[in-house]
């Protein structure tokens, strides 16, 4: 409910406007963001959210865990840092191609953990989009292979 003062043509106050709006529709979009939210920070398996330019803008916590790095020391950080040197060429590629709206799935990777463990894995890349249809970031998946 919102509640204005109605004015005259000549900006007299001379009662008020009572406006209902349904904001049902806002509640079943707000309960759709929390519950993908969830889903996010509880996966199973590693997920970032990168900028365009490959800077991380969000990951989750299994994320963390896997790579010993904490959310805010990763936040910003460009993603290579989780790449081994003889691996950034290729993963450029990968960034570029996907921002292009090629699909890449299950692309073999090596990342690295901070103590400089190697892992090896899959890797799936998803555009996101902006309301427009235009790229506004890259979400990646790794399934690890573990020993």
């Amino acid at each position: 409910m919102r509640i204005m003062p109605y004015r005259t043509s000549e900006n007299v106050i001379d009662g008020v406007v009572i406006t209902f709006v349904d904001i049902n529709p806002v509640k079943a979009v707000e309960k759709s963001l929390h519950r993908m939210s969830k889903v996010f920070i509880d996966g199973l398996d590693p997920m970032l959210i990168l900028d365009v330019a490959g800077r991380i803008e969000a990951l989750n916590d299994e994320a963390e865990r896997t790579y010993g790095w904490s959310r805010q020391e990763l936040m910003g950080q460009p993603v290579n840092v989780l790449v081994p040197k003889e691996g950034q060429e290729a993963f450029a590629d990968q960034l570029r191609r996907c921002l292009q709206g090629d699909i890449i799935r299950n692309v073999d990777t090596l990342n690295v953990t901070k103590a400089g463990k190697a892992l090896s894995g899959l890797l799936t890349y998803s555009l996101l989009t902006d309301a427009q249809g235009g790229s506004d970031g890259i979400a990646l998946i790794v399934k690890f292979m573990y020993d």
